[in-house]
């Protein structure tokens, strides 16, 4: 099991994770919901229990309804958001799957919109972005925390291929904040986190450029991304500046070895974003909300008898207000 930092007073765990749980007419069948229960095992049994669980890549139906059906025989409410949209001819939809132990808040909790570029396989996968609202009056009066999770376009055959359109997608998801965060409600009340693969690399994409002991060195593409969005902070970065945190390791990964055993990058790719304000016309002026503390994060790398449960690494944070 990974080893667990200690949930201090008025904050909130959350997870982000690309469980790897491809529809059933290409996954692993029984082998996939052997290791769906496992990552389920694991993600329920930490001593400090996670409050917001993000998964990417759920799109097998028997696995949504698994994850589904553990979360209701855990001790305590969790609310569930297990699809997004199931808009084309493939049924699939985007791969989000959001699970909280807050209550939903207001009258329109929930709200997706699938990418409008896309490319590759990514065209039958519905991606997108999601945001829920969650009701934290437990811990404040008022106080609400909006969860934005996001799975971008991938590059299938060479890192920072289909750059463009993951820049497109950037310019969706900021608009998307900009109409979807409450601007009526009393900012210093509303915070908001953004997590999930964004499929940009935060360093150099060659194994040579990510050995432990480099140095960490920002790829274009991130710079890209941050400057996009204006108004996020990159939660690992700001506190762990001196490490890559990969979530993507050829090197390590027992999946990616059995998938691609040639596969030997070492990249971040898979993020929680403090969402400090909500973008305006105007990148000068934008509306700020109530700023989220970050008391610890961490890659999570989730094992079972020394096995990777999926090609990708989870990222944790402990957030207070």
């Amino acid at each position: 099991m990974p080893e667990e930092t200690p949930v201090l007073e008025k904050t909130l765990r959350v997870l982000s994770y690309n469980i790897k749980m491809l529809p059933g007419w290409i996954g692993d069948g029984a082998q996939d919901m052997s290791r769906a229960n496992q990552i389920m095992n694991q993600v329920l049994s930490q001593s400090h229990p996670y409050d917001v669980v993000c998964l990417q890549e759920v799109f097998d139906e028997d696995v949504r309804e698994l994850l589904e059906e553990r979360l209701s025989q855990d001790n305590g409410a969790w609310f569930v958001q297990p699809k997004c949209d199931d808009g084309d001819f493939l049924h699939q939809d985007s791969g989000l799957f959001f699970a909280s132990r807050y209550p939903w808040r207001g009258n329109q909790p929930k709200a997706f919109e699938e990418f409008e570029e896309a490319t590759s396989w990514d065209r039958f996968s519905d991606k997108g972005i999601f945001r829920g609202r969650l009701n934290l009056d437990s811990i404040e009066d008022g106080l609400t925390l909006s969860v934005l999770q996001a799975h971008l376009q991938s590059d299938p055959d060479e890192v920072g291929e289909h750059s463009h359109v993951r820049r497109a997608q950037l310019l969706q998801i900021r608009s998307f904040l900009s109409r979807t965060l409450n601007k009526r409600s009393q900012t210093r009340s509303l915070a908001a986190v953004m997590m999930g693969d964004f499929n940009i690399a935060a360093a150099g994409a060659s194994p040579e450029d990510n050995q432990d002991n480099s140095e960490v060195r920002l790829g274009e593409e991130y710079k890209d991304m941050i400057g996009l969005l204006a108004v996020v902070r990159d939660l690992y970065l700001e506190k762990e500046p001196e490490s890559h945190g990969f979530t993507w390791d050829g090197t390590r990964n027992s999946i990616i070895n059995q998938d691609d055993p040639s596969d030997k990058h070492r990249l971040r790719l898979d993020y929680i974003f403090a969402v400090d304000a909500i973008p305006s016309g105007q990148v000068r002026d934008p509306v700020r909300l109530r700023r989220l503390r970050c008391h610890s994060v961490r890659v999570v790398e989730f094992r079972e008898d020394n096995e990777d449960l999926s090609d990708h690494y989870a990222v944790e944070a402990v957030i207070g207000f």
